[in-house]
């Protein structure tokens, strides 16, 4: 029975029997994990708060064969990322990134880029004094449906391969990007959207959380790139739910 130690994001905690609870994390070694977690709401529990919703830990657990969940025996804080806990706008994004974390990552394959977009994406969080959650949400969304390898096509046709114009635009989900006038008839969904669409969903799948920080958009634009984000990760994942539907739906 190899005892495994790692970093990891905290991403969900329930609780289990009288004082035990049952939490899913996200590690730097292993991807995603459930882990049980004996006796951690007891008030002297030598876990303490290293388990705590949204801390960024260090975790030791014992890794049995044919078993989904193990056993941790410690967890240390690195960082507890205080202000994501205490601002509910923070909160809440926080929310929807372990969401879609939890729904889209398979358990125990590890992924570099995923762990350190989640380094990323926590860090500026709790770090912000102003942000948009809504756009938040959405950048951190288009960011991992690269990551996941549903990377949109946005500058020719999916259908017919052609560079597409900056007229007439229309992106399809199910296809996985841009679609042109002459095909659309050829796929089964299709949202018009502009030049700028284009340029802002770029925007979000290749530059720093932090040079998007100030940007601002109108509802409209928000209420449509949230519903292209969620439709996408739908098609691509093959999960017919909405995703974080505080701010997609």
């Amino acid at each position: 029975m190899p005892i495994i130690k790692t970093n990891c994001f905290i991403l969900r905690g329930i609780k289990y029997k009288e004082s035990s609870k049952i939490v899913t994390a996200y590690s730097q070694d292993y991807g995603k994990l459930s882990l049980l977690a004996r006796g951690a709401r007891r008030i002297k529990s030598k876990l303490g708060s290293g388990l705590d919703l949204f801390s960024y830990s260090e975790i030791i657990f014992y890794k049995r064969e044919n078993r989904e969940i193990y056993t941790v025996s410690n967890a240390e804080v690195i960082d507890p990322y205080s202000s994501i806990k205490n601002d509910m706008d923070k909160f809440n994004v926080a929310s929807c990134i372990s969401e879609l974390i939890i729904s889209l990552t398979p358990r125990e394959h590890e992924n570099e880029y995923i762990f350190d977009l989640l380094r990323k994406a926590f860090a500026y969080l709790d770090s912000a004094v102003e942000f948009d959650p809504q756009l938040l949400s959405i950048i951190f969304g288009f960011k991992l449906a690269v990551l996941l390898g549903y990377k949109p096509m946005l500058h020719s046709c999916v259908v017919c391969k052609n560079k597409t114009s900056t007229q007439n635009l229309y992106f399809s989900p199910s296809s996985g990007g841009i679609v042109c006038p002459d095909c659309t008839a050829e796929v089964r969904d299709r949202v018009k959207i502009d030049v700028d669409d284009v340029k802002y969903m770029e925007a979000f799948m290749g530059r720093t959380f932090e040079s998007l920080g100030e940007l601002r958009l109108s509802s409209v634009i928000k209420k449509k790139l949230g519903h292209l984000i969620n439709r996408l990760l739908i098609e691509g994942s093959e999960k017919e739910r909405n995703f974080c539907a505080r701010y997609w739906v």
